[in-house]
């Protein structure tokens, strides 16, 4: 037999050891449990996806029934009605050239030009002579009395020199 105190340190080791082995074991099913309470979530979520599909399918098998059902007509004149409605048109200023943000007419640009220049100065135009009209040749230069035209035909004929 080998010394008491050999065999002592040893079943002590032993006993150290067993613990140890017993703590992994211990430790490695808790990972283990860990690893499959994960795959059951991932199982879970991918059945609430598989689910979601299904339910979607089930619609869009309804609807081609329904539409099965409606003439072919119909549904290009439903189709036309959806696509091509009526769109207000977009905001443009020219002055500022910004689209969506004001038009040409409500530009502030537009408002401090007219408070730059003034309020509509008064201005008197000249306005020209009166122009002499024929109504005998309808041309401008001359009036009915001195139309060439009418004095061809009229002997009495008044002098219309310029």
């Amino acid at each position: 037999a080998i010394s008491p105190d050999i065999e002592e340190e040893w079943k002590n080791k032993e006993i150290s050891y067993l613990q140890k082995i017993e703590e992994l074991k211990i430790a490695a099913g808790i990972t283990e449990t860990a690893k499959i309470e994960e795959m059951k979530r991932d199982i879970a979520f991918l059945n609430s996806i598989i689910a979601e599909q299904f339910k979607k399918e089930q619609d869009m098998k309804k609807q081609i029934a329904i539409l099965n059902g409606i003439p072919a007509n119909q549904i290009f004149m439903e189709l036309q009605r959806k696509t091509f409605r009526d769109l207000p048109p977009r905001l443009y200023c020219d002055m500022c050239e910004v689209f969506d943000l004001h038009d040409t007419t409500d530009c502030p640009e537009q408002a401090l030009d007219i408070m730059k220049n003034g309020i509509h100065e008064n201005v008197h135009k000249v306005r020209p002579s009166p122009r002499a009209y024929c109504e005998e040749c309808e041309e401008f230069g001359h009036d009915i009395e001195c139309c060439q035209k009418r004095q061809t035909e009229k002997s009495e004929a008044k002098d219309c020199t310029f």
